[in-house]
């Protein structure tokens, strides 16, 4: 992120960084890196209802703010008011409430403690996959903390185990999109997250993919993967 950085100042532009998937679980040093806007999606990692993001600005970023823009996208607006202790329009006051709740149970845990928890998540889940024989994307060196997106095995339809899984476990995973969709699911393992969630989850979706017909692992080694992981955290 700082050679990125370097590179757009030579060109005296901004460095707008997506830190939804990224922010409360992820090392995130912004001004040490050179960011000059970073956008937060409260449903992510701080664990809140979805529906609010925030914009973190330096301040060459905030210099350049203007008024010339569209009504709600007017960040010196937002952010005059939030120096006033106010918002420029009627806030959504129940998600502002729900988000500080959040943001509350982050700081009791801490924000090392939770990175470092999304870390063992991460190594557990992917623990889990290699045990039932599954393969990840992208490839383990580039893979993100926060959430995990898995190859489907030869032969198995992307609806039909989203359908099954939720319709006999009521468990969902997300799948892949543009491309990628009907090739990959992705596992979330961020905000509040904990091991019993992703041991139940595995214990889902190994059901699943022996029912319709997967049987490349032994039963239980998804879930023993991630409890071998959990015990030696």
């Amino acid at each position: 992120m700082e050679g990125i950085a370097k590179a757009v100042r030579k060109h005296d532009a901004f460095l707008i960084v997506d830190g939804i998937t990224a922010v409360g679980g992820l090392e995130n040093h912004m001004d040490a890196w050179g960011i000059d806007a970073l956008v937060v999606g409260s449903q992510k990692c701080v664990a809140a209802p979805p529906g609010l993001s925030a914009v973190a600005l330096s301040q060459r970023a905030y210099d350049a703010l203007h008024s010339e823009t569209s009504f709600y996208t007017n960040l010196k607006a937002h952010v005059d008011g939030l120096l006033k202790g106010d918002t420029p329009y009627t806030p959504a006051v129940p998600l502002f409430l729900a988000f500080r709740e959040a943001l509350r149970q982050l700081k009791a845990e801490g924000l090392e403690a939770r990175i470092a928890r999304t870390r063992r998540l991460a190594d557990a889940c992917r623990a889990a996959v290699g045990a039932l024989g599954l393969r990840l994307f992208p490839e383990r060196a580039f893979a993100s903390d926060t959430v995990t997106a898995i190859r489907y095995p030869t032969g198995v339809d992307d609806a039909k185990f989203r359908k099954a899984l939720w319709e006999g476990h009521r468990t969902v995973v997300a799948g892949g999109q543009a491309q990628l969709k009907g090739k990959i699911f992705r596992i979330g393992h961020m905000g509040i997250c904990s091991f019993g969630d992703l041991e139940a989850g595995f214990r889902a979706i190994e059901a699943t993919l022996a029912a319709d017909g997967h049987h490349r692992f032994s039963k239980g080694a998804g879930v023993e993967a991630i409890q071998a992981r959990s015990r030696s955290s």
